[in-house]
């Protein structure tokens, strides 16, 4: 009797243990480079729900409540900036929980969207001071990641180089916590959870500064592939 109910707990931990808490994902994109397919793919692999929108043919939607992500990959083709019902969306997000990811870039090619996603972090979500490399001679990061912030639990076991190609620079990230940096030391990934925001925000706000990492198949190495 005692080894079938030691058989019995075996069996009901590991179903626990094995269990995916699926979630609703809306990507917002422009088709460049192809990187709303790989997310896609990286999403549903992990077991999660996936909508694609392309913002050149389609209107951003008019309900976003379903959604537990949002994935914004805007840029670099058209360089939008966020609109109102986007930020009224993004933060309405971020009160319920949810995960939202804005994507940069390069000041060469983006500097305005740059500049506006770091004053929606600082001034509407309460983020601390953030602070964009705006300069077209300096404000370019390396083209790899070499460091990763162990602190974060789901990076601590990932030591691997990530090819970036022309991305930018984060100089300050305020009450946020950086997860990458490139070769020279520069702030290329940064995350700000609900304790770093206003009181209004439960959910968590991630920044990449280059798209490319997973948007160009010679940038797309497995360790990018592992990475996101």
């Amino acid at each position: 009797m005692k080894l079938v109910l030691a058989l019995i707990l075996t069996l009901v931990l590991s179903s626990f243990a094995s269990i995916v808490y699926a979630e609703d994902v809306l990507i917002i994109h422009e088709g460049y480079g192809f990187s709303h397919i790989k997310w896609k793919n990286r999403l549903e692999d992990a077991g999660h729900t996936v909508t694609n929108v392309d913002i050149t043919s389609s209107s951003f939607p008019s309900n976003t409540t379903s959604y537990e992500q949002i994935f914004d990959l805007i840029g670099p083709a058209q360089i939008h900036t966020l609109s109102s019902a986007m930020e009224t969306a993004y933060k309405a997000l971020l009160a319920r929980g949810g995960t939202l990811y804005l994507q940069t870039e390069n000041p060469g090619c983006c500097n305005t969207r740059n500049q506006n996603i770091a004053d929606f972090i600082e001034d509407d979500l309460g983020g601390g001071t953030v602070t964009y490399n705006s300069s077209v001679s300096n404000g370019y990061s390396s083209g790899s990641i070499t460091q990763h912030n162990s602190n974060e639990s789901w990076l601590s076991g990932f030591s691997a180089t990530v090819s970036f190609s022309a991305g930018g620079i984060l100089t300050a990230i305020g009450n946020g916590n950086w997860f990458a940096k490139d070769s020279n030391g520069n702030i290329v990934g940064a995350v700000w959870y609900g304790s770093d925001l206003s009181s209004s925000y439960t959910g968590k706000v991630i920044v990449i500064t280059d798209i490319n990492f997973n948007s160009h198949s010679q940038y797309y190495t497995n360790n990018n592939k592992d990475w996101i």
